[in-house]
């Protein structure tokens, strides 16, 4: 059974998908100066530490997930509230590196206004995320489109970054495991200070989350490592 991680003073839930009622976006959350439907709260005041029942290298998560695919971050679209805790966006999708995908995805977020994981806020409009994925039913979401969940959660989210033209995967919470054969760039400390404050430009919430950063590689050497996988080659 899938396990889904709702979070609330220290208790991590485990849930199957099930209709329930979410919140409804407004107008009121577009801000910012954009048309984007922004989520109305990111991260909650009491936050929890969740132990990922299991983490990923990139070959273990393309080979468990449906989809692996870059993705930007569109409207908020509501959430499942306790004890779901789930929030769902539009997402559209740049570039696929495994598996059959619309160009405009419905995208599963654990976490919700009634709580948070510790140093991982909810997403919002122009995140542009590396994601591993799997496929729910429209029954699962309560959309009349296919909705996708984060393989992994918090553990397999990586920002897409850009310095001097180059663009890079980031692990943002510095957990995921080593891309094995693939230089990490976290060493190099003029670039990696380079992409923490490109991130932070881009999203100030970075800074308060407390991302590190600590696995960074060059997206086409990732790009790489997926068409071997993709091959059997790795």
């Amino acid at each position: 059974m899938k396990k889904t991680f709702c979070l609330l003073l220290a208790l991590l839930l485990l849930a199957g998908f099930a209709s329930c009622a979410r919140e409804e976006p407004s107008a009121e959350t577009a801000t910012g100066g954009t048309d984007a439907v922004l989520p109305p709260v990111r991260m909650t005041e009491k936050t929890s530490v969740a132990d990922p029942a299991q983490l990923y290298t990139f070959a273990s998560g393309y080979e468990a997930s449906d989809v692996v695919a870059t993705v930007r971050i569109g409207d908020w679209l509501g959430e499942r509230e306790f004890p779901y805790c789930e929030t769902f966006f539009r997402a559209e999708v740049l570039k696929t590196y495994k598996g059959d995908v619309p160009g405009e995805i419905v995208l599963r977020q654990d976490g919700s206004a009634d709580a948070t994981i510790k140093q991982y806020p909810l997403f919002t409009a122009g995140n542009e995320l590396l994601l591993f994925l799997k496929q729910g039913t429209e029954a699962d979401f309560g959309y009349d489109e296919a909705g996708y969940w984060i393989l992994g959660s918090f553990t397999t989210t990586f920002d897409v970054l850009e310095d001097g033209g180059v663009r890079y995967i980031a692990d943002r919470y510095g957990i995921a495991k080593c891309a094995e054969g693939v230089r990490n760039y976290a060493a190099e400390e003029t670039l990696s200070a380079d992409l923490f404050a490109s991130a932070v430009a881009s999203d100030p919430i970075v800074s308060e989350a407390g991302y590190t950063f600590r696995n960074i590689y060059a997206e086409t050497e990732i790009a790489d490592l997926f068409a071997d996988l993709a091959d059997g080659n790795a």
